[in-house]
């Protein structure tokens, strides 16, 4: 099958700790773009960053941001999720831990997703989003994050493909973490770098040998 769309997560996976961004990665996005495959990037960070990353690197595609509560391509937006208990969930955990709770800087532009430095046991955020159903856990690697259960990358990629005039059997999606789970899920042919969460490539129809950046290289180049 003759895959049309790119979809991929950035920190982790176009990304490494060390190096930042991979070059070759930047590259190989380029050309996808100047063959006419349009590239989705899909981050749990928010719409202003994302929005500068795509017109600094080029891609075509949407942008699903905030792990899939925020969509937007070509200046229509959509809001995929609410997060009114997220100030309720901050002000129990810094009873409880103080100071040494630390919210993401991203937060200040985050519309959904309630990102945490990872600063405190995980085992605490757990137990007090246990009094919110609506509520879920993710741990991106990067940071602890709060969410809409409703809310994943995955939906995040369907209310992209309907707005580009795709089907997401259509699309390759790339990542590296648990919350690329639903990204690759919902995917026609999901991709987890050779550095992925076990999990992540539990659900991975590819798994590369290389790590993040490279990963992502090698993968473009098996599948396009």
């Amino acid at each position: 099958m003759k895959y049309k769309v790119l979809a991929t997560d950035v920190d982790g996976t176009l990304t490494s700790k060390r190096e930042g961004i991979c070059l070759q990665a930047l590259q190989a996005i380029r050309d996808l773009e100047g063959r006419g495959i349009p590239v989705i990037l899909a981050s749990a960070r928010p719409f202003p960053i994302l929005n500068i990353l795509r017109e600094y690197v080029g891609t075509s595609g949407a942008v699903i941001c905030e792990n899939g509560g925020h969509v937007d391509y070509k200046g229509e937006s959509l809001r995929l999720g609410d997060n009114r208990f997220a100030s309720e969930v901050l002000r129990r955990l810094e009873v409880i831990h103080g100071e040494k709770v630390r919210e993401a800087w991203t937060n200040a532009y985050n519309i959904v997703d309630l990102a945490l430095v990872r600063s405190i046991p995980r085992e605490s955020i757990l137990g007090v989003i246990e009094d919110f159903r609506s509520l879920r856990f993710i741990d991106s690697g990067f940071f602890y994050h709060v969410l809409p259960r409703d809310v994943d990358k995955g939906k995040g990629l369907m209310a992209a493909a309907t707005m580009m005039g795709f089907d997401t059997a259509d699309v390759v999606a790339i990542g590296d973490s648990q919350v690329d789970i639903e990204l690759l899920e919902e995917a026609g042919f999901g991709v987890a770098v050779g550095d992925s969460s076990d999990d992540l490539k539990e659900v991975a129809d590819l798994v590369t040998e290389n790590p993040n950046g490279r990963g992502f290289c090698e993968a473009v180049g098996k599948l396009f």
